[in-house]
């Protein structure tokens, strides 16, 4: 017998919330939600769909986090250069001739060197923050 795995959810990325613009979008996406949400029956059902409108303005304003638990310090101009990088890791395995090969390879280094360098500096901005909320 096969054992269901149970799919977990990513959290919300709510550090996005500190930035003053993000915060009054949430806010006013989630008042024009609160406004047409209509009044259920039973408390369960009202209880439903309160956490829906919820759920569904989180996920459109902000959005779920990236990266596993042990990952939450990147930022997200480092995801978006590990995206750039892997893009052009895979143009490098694609290549169809040597011109191809040498412009992939040359943009992954230099890539791969900058997502190192600012996933470092990212560590390093993390755990002096954490070392001053301590």
């Amino acid at each position: 017998m096969q054992e269901k795995k149970l799919q977990v959810t990513r959290p919300f990325a709510v550090e996005k919330l500190k930035d003053q613009a993000t915060t009054a979008c949430f806010s006013l996406e989630l008042r024009n939600r609160f406004a047409v949400l209509d009044e259920a029956g039973t408390l369960e059902e009202e209880w439903t769909s309160v956490k829906r409108a919820i759920q569904d303005c989180a996920q459109n304003v902000v959005g779920r986090r990236r990266g596993k638990r042990k990952e939450q310090w990147i930022k997200g101009s480092t995801w978006e250069k590990i995206d750039e990088r892997k893009y052009w890791k895979l143009r490098r395995e694609q290549a169809k001739n040597e011109n191809e090969l040498e412009e992939a390879t040359s943009r992954y280094a230099e890539l791969d060197r900058i997502v190192k360098r600012s996933c470092r500096r990212d560590k390093k901005a993390w755990f002096s923050q954490k070392g001053a909320v301590a």
